[in-house]
């Protein structure tokens, strides 16, 4: 939808003891750019990263929360973060940098099912002889996984940040890094190998042939010359 605050997907497991059965696998922000944190069910405290001090109600908040909101900025807040990086999938960049956010939501979802499997193994054990010491191992496990989430997704937010900036796509070159004593087939530094970026005449032959598309728009009659225009003005940092 069109400005998603949080999705989660409940997750139940009938086999398992009543605290360890569930899991909400929660995000903020936008559904096809976030990867969902697992919070099991019986957790007795959250990430301060997830918490919001206000709450939904007033005085229903939580006092160890990251302090920020809608209008405050804050790098530790999961909120602000998830925003960073589904913002760089607006727009003229969605081709280019959604694929690798998908990516890596794949890779860390992935790992978060492989944990939560020997989590929920390991607290099946306690629980039978002790099930406070089973709530705690989850909370601690929910609380750190979800701490060090905010961490991993704030880092690749550089990471996409770097990639995609000043209106190029930027990677390393395969020119190699000279070492003590060579002069040859390298470079003092490193040098990124900057990619031109835009829509090609392929892009808007497919968006025009979709739906009722091209009763409302036209592709430009000169898409590369008109791009490459545009795209010049904005590497001037000018705007029309």
């Amino acid at each position: 939808m069109q400005q998603t605050a949080w999705t989660f997907l409940a997750q139940t497991r009938s086999w398992l003891p009543g605290p360890i059965s569930g899991i909400n696998w929660f995000a903020p922000d936008d559904s096809s750019t976030a990867v969902r944190a697992p919070f099991y069910s019986s957790i007795t405290k959250i990430s301060a990263a997830f918490g919001g001090r206000d709450g939904q109600e007033p005085a229903a908040g939580v006092s160890y929360a990251v302090d920020a909101d809608a209008y405050h900025m804050s790098m530790d807040s999961a909120f602000w973060v998830y925003q960073l990086v589904a913002n760089l999938a607006y727009g003229e960049r969605y081709r280019d940098a959604y694929p690798l956010i998908q990516d890596k939501i794949n890779e860390l979802q992935g790992t978060f099912f492989k944990e939560t499997a020997e989590v929920d193994a390991e607290a099946t054990k306690l629980y039978a002889t002790d099930p406070a010491a089973a709530v705690a191992y989850l909370t601690n496990y929910s609380v750190t996984t979800a701490d060090q989430l905010v961490v991993d997704w704030r880092n690749f937010w550089m990471f996409l940040f770097s990639r995609f900036r000043d209106g190029f796509t930027t990677v390393l070159s395969d020119t190699p890094r000279c070492t003590p004593g060579q002069k040859k087939g390298c470079t003092s530094r490193l040098v990124p190998d900057c990619q031109e970026t835009g829509y090609s005449a392929e892009w808007y032959a497919r968006v025009l042939a979709e739906g009722q598309n091209a009763e409302h728009y036209a592709a430009p009659t000169n898409v590369e010359g008109s791009h490459a225009e545009w795209k010049m003005k904005r590497m001037d940092k000018k705007r029309k």
